[in-house]
């Protein structure tokens, strides 16, 4: 397994095992992903 698959593995397990802890308490997660170019800065006023 190459350093970059292994990390990505261990990322999903951590999120898999936060997503059963929020379903322990009847909880839902929503995961909002804003491309960079919407990211906030002195550049764009809005």
């Amino acid at each position: 397994m190459t350093p970059a698959k292994a990390r990505l593995s261990t990322c999903r397990v951590q999120f898999n095992d936060l997503c059963a802890k929020h379903r322990n308490y009847d909880l839902g997660l929503i995961l909002d992903i804003v491309p960079n170019r919407m990211a906030a800065s002195h550049e764009k006023p809005w």
